[in-house]
């Protein structure tokens, strides 16, 4: 044990990233895409620290990793039996039951193949986003774990990991996207409907299949969003009240959580909920299978007028983030 009493403690560990989906294993229908199964792969964490073995333990840093990646990995399961439905209506489970899902199968039907192929490229574009993710946050708390040395460093690293949060999501076309996408599912809707009145239930179907897509690439992005932004309040928060720390970095707290960053990112959180009630809504319209293209076209309008000026509240929490990024590195620079 070192002269300051402490004691190197070693963490090496791999995270299942279906450690939240049910059976804690892949999904049966990975094998028909076998390419998935090297993709999403368990994630290693390795790193040895200089602890105090009085209040650090090896299994209790080896649990709370994964507890710091449960959040990410519940929205990939999430996400995951999102596709599964998808592929349950392509593929029924009854007759599922007469054929295992295999590699390179040449029995697949047109739904079928159309299905997994379209899992496939959503789990691929998912994860590494996700894994990403849980890679960072992993990072950032055993770096605060380590920094337990003094008031300033704990503080320093609470600022790095709140500006390292936000760096990380995308905030740029998280209301202009689905905007835009529904737009286009919308009108492509109206214009079927305008010329095949009589196969109505043929365009509402493929209309919902797409508006589902959007939601739930929406609902991944969102719920990741609004967290993060509480998460910065709350760090905000915790630094400004650290009375044993730097000045300089008590005031950095107090910026995140004073009234105009505390209000752009409030704002823009409140829009993403707002957001996420329309898509259920417009999922719900469509699902009924009912209305003409006078009634789609009018939808869609609507949903562009309510949430295509929503694009400025994201803009400026970027903006009010920005200003703080350029102030803590200052500050950091100043107490290293």
């Amino acid at each position: 044990m070192a002269d300051d009493g402490k004691a190197k403690i070693s963490v090496d560990v791999k995270i299942n990233p279906f450690g939240e989906f049910k059976g804690s294993q892949a999904p049966e229908w990975f094998a028909a895409r076998p390419k998935l199964v090297k993709i999403v792969a368990p994630i290693p964490v390795k790193r040895t620290m200089m602890l105090d073995p009085r209040k650090w333990k090896k299994k209790t840093i080896e649990d709370g990793v994964y507890a710091v990646a449960r959040y990410e990995l519940a929205l990939f399961a999430t996400a995951l039996n999102g596709m599964q439905k998808d592929i349950d209506k392509a593929i029924p489970p009854k007759e599922r039951k007469k054929k295992k899902f295999t590699a390179n199968t040449k029995d697949e039907s047109k739904e079928e193949g159309t299905a997994l192929s379209n899992a496939e490229k959503k789990v691929t574009s998912l994860w590494k986003k996700i894994s990403k993710q849980i890679e960072d946050k992993v990072s950032l708390a055993l770096d605060e774990v380590e920094s337990d040395k003094g008031d300033n460093k704990k503080a320093l690293a609470a600022g790095k990991q709140a500006l390292k949060i936000f760096e990380r999501i995308e905030t740029k076309d998280l209301f202009a996207k689905p905007v835009l996408r529904v737009q286009s599912v919308m009108n492509t809707l109206a214009s079927f409907l305008a010329r095949n009145s009589d196969q109505s239930d043929e365009g509402f179907k493929a209309a919902l299949r797409a508006m589902r897509d959007i939601e739930s690439d929406y609902e991944y992005t969102a719920k990741s969003t609004s967290k993060v932004a509480k998460m910065l309040l709350a760090i905000g928060e915790k630094i400004g009240k650290d009375a044993k720390a730097d000045p300089a970095l008590q005031n950095f707290g107090k910026s995140i959580a004073k009234s105009d960053v505390k209000k752009s990112l409030e704002t823009m959180t409140r829009n993403i909920s707002e957001v996420g009630k329309d898509l259920d809504a417009l999922v719900n319209f469509l699902a009924k299978g009912e209305g003409d293209a006078i009634a789609v076209k009018q939808r869609a309008s609507k949903f562009k007028a309510e949430h295509d000026k929503k694009k400025g509240s994201a803009a400026a929490a970027t903006a009010a983030m920005r200003k703080l990024s350029v102030e803590f590195k200052k500050i950091e620079k100043k107490l290293k």
